[in-house]
């Protein structure tokens, strides 16, 4: 099973679970006398609890001294297996140059082909899942028999397009916000690629790291127009923004973007700048790639 949505959590006994007061598992680490104004950090082993499906858990943490509580914090977190994250996905034509996602899909267990460049995953067909492109790996006239393949109706998932995206859609895609996000929204929940999730999942993904618990690793800047759907957004910064509405639009324009953005010819064209290399700790992440591959393939 995974946990999403749990950041750094620390110390003392933990217990969990939704609608109920029925504790999943609990447990307590010792913790040494703590100087005035000090502090002292727990590395506890925390068990994620087996459950069937996904499930909204509350990860409870108290600091007791003889029996009395002196702090308290909670946390709720979304558990889930590995099953539910895989959910329904086709087996696909895979172009990995990173090296990170046959592992991911393999935990995931769906199945792919390998292919060493995009032409030999166009000429296998298919769905087609690009991962680690970059100007060294991939040729613009590979790129441009990518659009043409989708063009005559192939179906693609683009993961980490990057800059490069507005390179084979220039009148779809205007830019890159370069910005690693903590959160995502979802304007179309209606979506395919939401199937399974809540609006509160679109945040913190969990990789087992002490780090940001980042689901994006930047927005697409887009021009909206027939063929183009943008289901999930992020922006950048929260705060106010000065002037008229005008002024004010044009301000957030430059601070917002898309992390998935769906393109629709004859074919599909996904693309994608979540941190679905998360997929293999993080059961949304999980759910959201292999939505991704469902929503490019029907």
């Amino acid at each position: 099973a995974g946990v999403s949505g749990w950041r750094g959590c620390r110390a003392g006994t933990a217990a969990g679970a939704q609608g109920s007061a029925a504790a999943l598992g609990s447990g307590e680490a010792a913790v040494d006398t703590v100087g005035y104004y000090g502090r002292r950090w727990l590395e506890p082993v925390i068990e994620t609890p087996q459950v069937q499906g996904r499930r909204e858990l509350k990860l409870i943490l108290r600091l007791v001294r003889d029996g009395r509580v002196l702090s308290e914090n909670d946390y709720n977190v979304v558990v889930a297996p590995h099953i539910w994250a895989r959910g329904v996905a086709p087996a696909v034509a895979l172009v990995d140059f990173g090296g990170r996602m046959a592992g991911v899909l393999d935990t995931l267990a769906v199945s792919y082909k390998k292919f060493g460049s995009v032409d030999a995953a166009i000429e296998a067909g298919g769905v087609l899942v690009l991962s680690g492109l970059n100007a060294g790996n991939t040729s613009p006239d590979e790129l441009r028999r990518l659009r043409s393949f989708v063009s005559a109706g192939g179906r693609v998932l683009w993961l980490g397009a990057g800059v490069m995206a507005g390179m084979v859609y220039p009148e779809y895609i205007k830019g890159l916000l370069e910005w690693k996000g903590e959160i995502m929204n979802m304007d179309i929940p209606e979506a395919r690629v939401f199937d399974g999730l809540e609006p509160m999942d679109l945040r913190y993904f969990n990789d087992n790291r002490r780090e940001a618990p980042t689901v994006c690793a930047g927005a697409f800047q887009v021009v909206r127009r027939p063929g183009l759907s943008a289901p999930a957004s992020f922006t950048r910064v929260h705060g106010y923004l000065q002037g008229d509405i005008m002024q004010r639009e044009e301000a957030l324009e430059k601070l917002r973007g898309f992390p998935i953005v769906r393109i629709d010819d004859k074919g599909v064209m996904m693309l994608s700048q979540v941190m679905v290399e998360k997929a293999a700790t993080d059961p949304v992440a999980g759910r959201l790639l292999t939505n991704m591959i469902r929503s490019a393939a029907f």
